[in-house]
């Protein structure tokens, strides 16, 4: 999972795409919680929230599932 949310990452953020930075950001967290790398989980779901922090209110309204995931 963690290759994949990656790869989604990179890809999101060559387009500036602050939803899916957000949720490939909280599927790599939990693949770090999954596997007991906490410092990497923390460090990932810090960028998720920069992310979701960055979404405008029509943003979230566009793609509500981004908080139904992030949370």
């Amino acid at each position: 999972m963690r290759h994949v949310a990656k790869e989604m990452s990179n890809i999101a953020r060559r387009h500036a795409d602050w939803a899916v930075i957000c949720i490939s950001a909280t599927l790599v967290t939990m693949a770090d919680s999954s596997e007991h790398r906490i410092a990497d989980a923390q460090v990932n779901l810090s960028q998720a929230r920069e992310a979701y922090a960055a979404l405008s209110d029509e943003q979230l309204a566009e793609r509500v599932y981004v908080s139904f995931y992030t949370g």
